[in-house]
C-alpha cells in the first residue's frame, strides 16, 4: 500500500464534496494501484455518517486511472 497514493484520493473526494453540487472528474495515477486497500478512505466514511453520505469503491485492482462521481441527491461518492 503507498499512504501517498491513499492520502492524494482522499483529497480528491474531500475536494469533490465541497462543490455541494453533482460532479465527475477523472485523476491518473503514476502506476497501477489498489484503491480497495486505502484504509483511510474507509475511516473517513464513517466520519461522514451523519451527513448519510456512502462512499463506494468500484474501482479495478490495478486502476492506472481513476473517476470520483459526486451525487448529492442520493449523497455516493464513487470511485470507479
Amino acid at each position: 500500500m503507498n499512504p501517498d497514493v491513499c492520502e492524494q484520493v482522499l483529497e480528491n473526494i474531500k475536494l469533490s464534496l465541497l462543490h455541494c453540487q453533482n460532479n465527475k472528474q477523472t485523476f491518473k495515477l503514476n502506476m497501477p494501484f489498489n484503491i480497495n486497500n486505502c484504509d483511510n478512505i474507509a475511516k473517513y466514511e464513517s466520519s461522514l455518517h451523519a451527513t448519510k453520505t456512502k462512499i463506494i469503491i468500484k474501482a479495478s485492482s490495478n486502476a492506472k486511472k481513476y473517476s470520483i462521481n459526486y451525487n448529492v441527491k442520493e449523497r455516493t461518492v464513487e470511485l470507479e
